[in-house]
C-alpha cells in the first residue's frame, strides 16, 4: 500500500562536526536523503561554506555559441559557466512549461552585466556552474522571478489539493505584482521589479492561506531587496548570499510529516529554534537537542548507510553486483 506523506514515520538528524555539516533525513527507519556541507577557511562564499544558491551580479566575459554557452565573471577565481538552457529566461518572461532553449547569442552579448546565481559549486579546474533563472526557496513556495505560472510538487498528488494551492498562488501572484507595480528594477529600461511565479513545495500542503501569504510576501520582501542591491552594485559583485546549512536544513528537509529533528550540537540547536520560532512555531516540540549516548549517527545505522553508499561496489538482490567508478570526465558504471 502506498503511504502518503502524512504516514511516514521521518526524523531529521543534524550533526555538525569540525569544518562540516551532515545532514540526514530519515523515512521509517532508513536513510533517505543526506546533505554535506562542509567550510574552507580560504573559500569565497557565506562564511567558507558551499556557494550554492549564492547571487552574484556579473558581467558576460565571452560568448561561445558553438557550446552553446558563456563565460561571466563573479569575482572568484574562475568564471563561471552559463549554459543556454540556464539563461533562456533571459530572451523573454517564459513559462514553467517552456523547455527549448533559445541560441545562447539571443540570451546574452559580450560586457553584459548579469544577475546570475550558483547552481553548482566549482570543481578544480572549473568555474562554479551558473543560471540567470533565479531561485528564492522560502518554507512552502519557491519565488521564480523570472518565470511566471505556477508549478507543483509532484509529491502532492491530490488533485483537489493542488487545484487549491494553484489558486491561491495566483492570488498572492496578483497582489504581489501589484506591490511591485510603482517599484522600479534593475531589470532593464527602468521597468517594474518583476514578480514571477511559484513552485509549490510538498511542505505547502495543508498549509492555510495566511501561511501561504507570509511565505509569499517574505520572498518578494527578499528580491526587491535584492533588486535594490543590484542597483548599487558594479559588477562582478555578490549580492545574495543563502542561509547557513543548519537554516537551510529546517527550510528545505523539514516538512509536516516529520516527527522528531535531533541536533547534536548547542550553536546549531540555538540557530534551529530561532528559525522554527519565526517561521514554523508548530515544530517547536519537535526539535531535541541530541547528548548521548553514542553518536547521532549511530541511530538507525547511518554511518554505516553512508559507507555503503560510497562503496564503488553495489550489490544487487539478485546476487549480482554493479560497479561504479568516477573520474573527472565522466562516471563509468559495468555489470
Amino acid at each position: 500500500m502506498h503511504k502518503s506523506d502524512r504516514d511516514m514515520d521521518e526524523e531529521v538528524l543534524i550533526n555538525v562536526g569540525i569544518g562540516e555539516t551532515r545532514i540526514a533525513t530519515v523515512v521509517d527507519g532508513q536513510l533517505d536523503q543526506f546533505i554535506l556541507e562542509r567550510a574552507h577557511m580560504s573559500a569565497e562564499g557565506r562564511a567558507g561554506h558551499s556557494l550554492l544558491g549564492n547571487i552574484y551580479l556579473g558581467r558576460v566575459q565571452r560568448v561561445l555559441p558553438g557550446m552553446q554557452a558563456a563565460f561571466v565573471e563573479i569575482g572568484l577565481k574562475r568564471a563561471g559557466f552559463l549554459g543556454a538552457r540556464e539563461a533562456r529566461c533571459l530572451t523573454e518572461l517564459p513559462s514553467m512549461r517552456d523547455e527549448a532553449p533559445p541560441p545562447i547569442s539571443e540570451c546574452v552579448r559580450e560586457g553584459q552585466a548579469l544577475l546570475v546565481q550558483v547552481v553548482k559549486d566549482p570543481i578544480r579546474d572549473k568555474g562554479a556552474r551558473l543560471s540567470a533563472n533565479i531561485t528564492l526557496p522560502g518554507r512552502l513556495l519557491v519565488l521564480v522571478p523570472n518565470q511566471d505560472g505556477v508549478a507543483m510538487s509532484r509529491r502532492i498528488e491530490d488533485p483537489a489539493e493542488r487545484e487549491r494551492l494553484t489558486e491561491i498562488c495566483e492570488r498572492m501572484i496578483a497582489k504581489m505584482t501589484a506591490i511591485n507595480a510603482d517599484t522600479r528594477g534593475a531589470n532593464g529600461n527602468n521597468r517594474p521589479i518583476r514578480t514571477g511565479g511559484y513552485i509549490v513545495r510538498t511542505a505547502a500542503t495543508g498549509a492555510d492561506i495566511a501561511e501561504l501569504e507570509e511565505d509569499a510576501i517574505r520572498l518578494n520582501d527578499l528580491w526587491r531587496d535584492i533588486e535594490g542591491r543590484r542597483l548599487q552594485a558594479s559588477p562582478p559583485s555578490s549580492i545574495y548570499y543563502d542561509v547557513d546549512p543548519v537554516t537551510k536544513a529546517m527550510r528545505d528537509c523539514v516538512g509536516i510529516s516529520t516527527r522528531r529533528i535531533l541536533i547534536d550540537d548547542a550553536q546549531a540547536y540555538a540557530i534551529a529554534r530561532a528559525y522554527c520560532a519565526e517561521s514554523m512555531p508548530q515544530m517547536l516540540d519537535r526539535l531535541e537537542r541530541f547528548n548521548g549516548p553514542g553518536q547521532l549517527f549511530d541511530l538507525y545505522e547511518v554511518e554505516q548507510d553512508l559507507s555503503a553508499a560510497l562503496d564503488p561496489i553495489v550489490p544487487l538482490k539478485s546476487g549480482g553486483h554493479l560497479v561504479i567508478e568516477s573520474t573527472e570526465a565522466l562516471t563509468a558504471v559495468s555489470a
